[in-house]
């Protein structure tokens, strides 16, 4: 969606239509080009035989240079009611290959040889999607009617001595793309856009802000335009600020629905792609891709070769979600939860970029995973599958935070109202009422988890505690982002070991407080930071390395790596 495969297919037109003795057809299933159902559904009663005609209507529009709706007048001047008889004996597939071969010998009158013909399709999952709901077909074999077209193309001679090809762009491709030869797709990775480009040719603004905000956009090219048609209203005299850019990433959500059938997929839908989860390819990942709520297939559904069967990365695109949140009808918790971005979060031009979000994309991996029991720890905070160097793997640390299993609740408690001042004590400036707090948490709460947001200059930046099913106590992680390096910050666990020695002085503390489960060492503390190199531990503090924490942050992660390339130049 949005991600330049419609100008690939178009440069590729222009540098075919160059090229001695080949043919280029290319037409989509959009725009001018929409699948008319009340006449296109009528040629036939086979689904086959009208998907074919489709793509003749299509191909003759384009070789005769005239309009679809034209084309379509045209063809059906004639009786086509023997399509369905027809049908049953391959006359799709010959159909489409009878209009090439027509085309061909047209071209041959005039004196124009031709030996190679390229057909490129846009937009064909829109016409699954179509005939699947039409037809009532399934994800699979019965709903892949593109096999129509690649048989016809692909799997047979249309003339002697004429190579064929065919081009699809489609975001159901990946997973629909296998053909009755046993051909792959082939994947065509389309490149981002430099930030600088954009900003200083396209949008002919040199504000450093809308540096950043090209860079998070700049892997769907449509969501450039977007932007760019909100900037070009804007006066020269604008000050470009927070509040501005928070304007222009809503004006760029407004925008998706006009051009995408958006659906909000259920949270443990979305689990795999949130939690950055490979898994075999199966019915859930094909129906999410072609209703079209991930970006751009031919990049965002990484294929994975194994012996078994191929798998799939899905990563969403935040925005399209957050436009399909805010058009459910009723809402629902997930839904608001997600509608929040981009309102929740803001471009940093200085310092970390991913700060900002740590703790909305934490309740947002908490709501995706709700409902799960005895769900690791580790898990949730990114720390499973990291790649921590052979030194430090080991620690207590570690060992600690890989036993805990919690109960991931429906609901959970950011606990604003349950202190006097909405959130914990800062540990610095008044230690015995921190402590006082901690003793005050967890000893009449019912939740399994509890996120607290820390005071400001902490040393820390959110601190949850979630219920260990297995231990029945409490289990505090005190989560860092403002490390650059494994352990630039170190003095901040310094200081929460510091606070653990003293926690050890306290009496008459509540079993089920938090305080009690900080004071039997129940807890960790964890830098979540964007150096590079490897995952490390040690007897103070967890360090989450550059390609953990983009794990970690699924579909942010690419967010924050298109600005901090950004910040480099």
């Amino acid at each position: 969606m949005g991600g330049g495969k419609t100008r690939a297919l178009e440069e590729m037109r222009y540098e075919l239509l160059d090229m001695d003795r080949v043919l280029p057809l290319a037409y989509t299933y959009n725009g001018e080009m929409e699948l008319e159902t009340a006449v296109e559904f009528g040629w036939s009663a086979s689904y086959k035989a009208n998907y074919a005609m489709t793509a003749v209507a299509r191909m003759a529009a384009v070789f005769y240079g005239v309009s679809l709706p034209e084309m379509c007048k045209r063809l059906g001047a004639r009786n086509w009611a023997d399509l369905t008889d027809m049908a049953a004996y391959d006359y799709p597939i010959h159909l489409i290959r009878g209009f090439i071969a027509h085309a061909i010998g047209k071209l041959r009158e005039h004196g124009k040889e031709v030996k190679t013909v390229v057909i490129l399709v846009d937009e064909v999952a829109r016409a699954e999607i179509i005939f699947g709901k039409k037809y009532g077909l399934q994800s699979g074999v019965d709903g892949d009617v593109t096999s129509v077209l690649r048989s016809a193309v692909l799997d047979g001679p249309i003339l002697e001595g004429l190579n064929a090809t065919l081009v699809i762009s489609s975001l159901a491709l990946s997973p629909l793309g296998v053909t009755t030869s046993s051909r792959s797709p082939t994947v065509l990775e389309l490149g981002s856009l430099d930030s600088e480009n954009v900003t200083k040719q396209w949008w002919r603004r040199d504000d450093p802000e809308f540096k950043l905000v090209a860079a998070a956009l700049a892997d769907t090219p449509r969501f450039l335009e977007y932007a760019a048609a909100f900037i070009g209203q804007l006066p020269e005299e604008t000050v470009v600020n927070e509040r501005l850019i928070k304007e222009l990433f809503q004006y760029v959500r407004q925008q998706i629905p006009t051009r995408l059938e958006t659906q909000l997929p259920e949270a443990m839908e979305l689990y795999t792609a949130f939690f950055a989860e490979i898994m075999a390819r199966n019915e859930i990942v094909m129906d999410r891709i072609q209703k079209g709520i991930f970006v751009n297939s031919l990049t965002a559904a990484e294929m994975v070769q194994t012996e078994v069967a191929p798998q799939i990365t899905p990563i969403p695109s935040l925005f399209a979600l957050s436009a399909a949140a805010k058009g459910t009808t009723p809402s629902s918790d997930f839904a608001e939860l997600l509608g929040e971005f981009p309102e929740a979060i803001a471009l940093k031009e200085e310092g970390r970029p991913l700060e900002w979000c740590a703790r909305w994309w934490l309740r947002v991996r908490l709501a995706t995973a709700a409902g799960r029991r005895n769900f690791p720890l580790e898990k949730l905070l990114g720390v499973e599958g990291a790649k921590f160097d052979a030194a430090t793997v080991k620690t207590p640390m570690r060992k600690a935070l890989r036993a805990v299993r919690f109960d991931v609740p429906s609901t959970f408690n950011d606990v604003r109202t349950q202190l006097p001042t909405g959130r914990i004590t800062q540990s610095y400036n008044n230690k015995a009422q921190f402590f006082q707090d901690l003793a005050d948490v967890g000893v009449s709460f019912t939740e399994e988890v509890l996120l607290l947001e820390s005071a400001k200059r902490e040393a820390w930046d959110l601190l949850l505690a979630v219920f260990d099913a297995t231990a029945n106590k409490w289990f505090l992680a005190f989560i860092d982002m403002k490390a650059k390096g494994a352990f630039d910050d170190s003095t901040q666990a310094e200081h929460v070991r510091s606070l653990f020695d003293e926690a050890q002085k306290r009496e008459d503390v509540a079993a089920s407080s938090l305080l009690q489960a900080f004071k039997e060492g129940r807890y960790c503390y964890v830098y979540l930071t964007t150096a590079d190199g490897e995952s490390s531990a040690s007897e103070t503090a967890i360090s989450l390395r550059r390609s953990d924490t983009s794990r970690w942050f699924g579909p942010l992660a690419r967010v924050h790596d298109a600005i901090r390339e950004a910040l480099r130049k």
